[in-house]
């Protein structure tokens, strides 16, 4: 009778997205803005105002200030550069 070999796990590392020389985590982490304010990943979408271009996307991460006063967003393009979204 084989024993079945249980399943190992391997924990991926967090992904961050850098902006300005700083990284923004993309977890459930508290981070801190250049200002100092908290600030914590919200979630990905993809910026349908851009056209699909050769299979790649412009893609919108958000993140929510802790202190409610609004959210703060960044955009990667076709190229991968982050931009700050107004």
């Amino acid at each position: 009778m084989k024993v079945k070999k249980p399943i190992e796990f391997v924990p991926l590392p967090p992904e961050c997205i850098t902006f300005q020389k700083r990284d923004y985590w993309l977890d459930q982490r508290i981070q801190l803005t250049p200002l100092g304010k908290e600030i914590r990943y919200s979630g990905i979408r993809l910026n349908d105002d851009m056209p699909n271009k050769y299979g790649k996307y412009h893609w919108i991460y958000t993140f929510i200030y802790l202190d409610g006063s609004g959210l703060i967003e960044f955009e990667c393009d076709y190229d991968n550069k982050i931009c700050l979204r107004k």
